[in-house]
């Protein structure tokens, strides 16, 4: 499997002025759906204590201040300077304003360079997450709430356990120690629900790994537990838009299984496609976790899946030319748009993929039909995508042949122009009369084609764009 890992301690920064002691303020919690409410500067951390909950305190960071987005630009994130250039990306605020990755640069004046956790914004630049004080600590961003006000990620200080950034001292501290009888274990933290509230992640040791969640309130990280039937051994690799749904991948009695995890129904494991042996891992989730994308195996090779409740799991396919390779990595609120990597002529290619036009080049639909001038760049993966599947982040290599991130802000697409040409007229109408008695128009993104989508579609139509 070509997935990234770093070795890592269990990080959570959030947004928002603070003063005094940790515990004398919250964050205030934006609408996790909504779209409208200002980024402000980021200068506090939130994490796990030893006491249990989350607490919050004094800290340098910012990710600027943009309250609108661009659209149809291509944004390089650049690198934070002192270092090499280089940089990546791993997601993209719910609402699109935040980007968040690693870079290798400098925190400061004076620090030296090291690979540091970064927020970008269009308006604000690259930021590293981390000050000068404690620049030569490796730090990832992971993912992001809406307009970045929770950041999580993980940082490296030889030894992997978990920390607590408090006026700019790094605090050795172990996030999960009761999960296992007392015993210490190493964390990460990989998702956060839009609204912030909710963190997941994950903890392990030489022998095992147990997938966690941390509520912000609640007296104690969580542990998800594990499928049946094999090793202990799970970990969680995202969360729902809602905070209701983790997903992630454990070791059950078949093979290394993708689960969906809730508070009503515990670890479900998702099967995986048909054929090959059985490996498979979930990556994303939307909004409630009605859809989880991922990878599994197939006798050909590693394919991308899209998973709903009564559609089971379903190969995505991938890119033409090269071997059989794609991977889903992030999925939009409602389902729809999913994106990820795949190989394809040119080596390992960025894909976008839709329920009208299956799986395509990244690159080649920003050139052919936003007329994005992307000539001396190469788009590697998609990590990340918004709520509502209009701004787009990944990987890739930048004119000057350097790894860079990378972040595409577009359009809305008008839901009645089904064919996508641009207007809404019975080109669209027949398209969609198409796809319905073939049971491939799920206009309203539930895993189903029904009669819901024939009446959604017909009032989309009819009001045009």
């Amino acid at each position: 499997m070509r997935r990234k890992t770093h070795a890592a301690l269990g990080v959570v920064l959030a947004a928002g002025t603070v003063t005094g002691s940790a515990s004398a303020q919250v964050v205030e919690a934006p609408d996790p759906l909504g779209m409208a409410y200002p980024v402000g500067p980021v200068n506090v951390v939130l994490l796990h204590n030893e006491q249990g909950g989350l607490s919050m305190a004094p800290f340098w960071i910012g990710a600027g201040g943009c309250t609108t987005r661009d659209y149809t630009l291509f944004h390089g994130v650049g690198a934070l300077t002192g270092g090499d250039g280089q940089s990546w990306v791993s997601g993209v605020s719910p609402d699109g304003r935040v980007v968040v990755g690693a870079s290798y640069g400098s925190a400061g004046p004076g620090a030296p360079p090291a690979w540091l956790g970064f927020a970008w914004a269009s308006c604000g630049g690259i930021r590293p997450t981390v000050g000068p004080e404690i620049a030569t600590f490796g730090s990832e961003a992971r993912a992001a709430s809406m307009g970045g006000a929770v950041i999580v990620g993980v940082g490296s200080n030889g030894p992997m356990v978990g920390c607590r950034w408090f006026s700019g001292d790094l605090v050795g501290l172990d996030i999960v120690r009761d999960l296992r009888d007392g015993a210490p274990m190493q964390t990460l933290t990989t998702g956060v629900s839009a609204d912030g509230t909710v963190v997941v992640g994950s903890a392990f040791d030489s022998t095992s790994c147990q997938a966690f969640v941390l509520i912000q309130g609640a007296p104690g990280a969580m542990a998800l537990g594990d499928l049946p039937g094999g090793p202990a051994w799970s970990e969680a690799t995202g969360i729902s838009s809602d905070g209701s749904a983790v997903v992630g991948l454990s070791r059950s009695g078949a093979g290394i299984e993708a689960f969906r995890w809730t508070f009503a129904g515990g670890m479900v494991g998702l099967g995986d496609l048909a054929g090959g042996g059985v490996h498979s891992e979930a990556a994303a989730a939307s909004v409630t976790g009605s859809v989880i994308v991922g990878w599994g195996t197939t006798l050909a090779g590693v394919e991308a899946f899209r998973w709903t409740p009564t559609g089971g799991m379903m190969s995505l396919g991938d890119l033409p030319g090269g071997g059989t390779f794609s991977q889903a990595t992030a999925v939009s609120g409602d389902g729809a748009v999913i994106v990820g990597t795949s190989t394809g002529f040119h080596g390992d290619e960025a894909f976008i993929w839709d329920t009208v036009y299956g799986m395509r080049s990244l690159r080649s639909v920003l050139i052919t039909e936003h007329g994005l001038d992307l000539s001396q760049w190469t788009l590697v993966s998609a990590t990340g995508i918004s709520l509502d599947g209009r701004t787009i982040v990944g990987n890739g290599y930048n004119p000057d042949g350097l790894a860079e991130g990378w972040v595409v802000q577009l359009p809305d697409r008008c839901p009645g122009d089904w064919d996508d040409n641009g207007v809404v007229d019975s080109s669209d109408f027949f398209a969609f009369l198409s796809g319905f008695f073939g049971s491939s128009a799920d206009f309203n993104h539930d895993g189903v084609t029904n009669s819901q989508d024939f009446f959604g579609f017909l009032t989309a139509f009819f009001g045009g764009c």
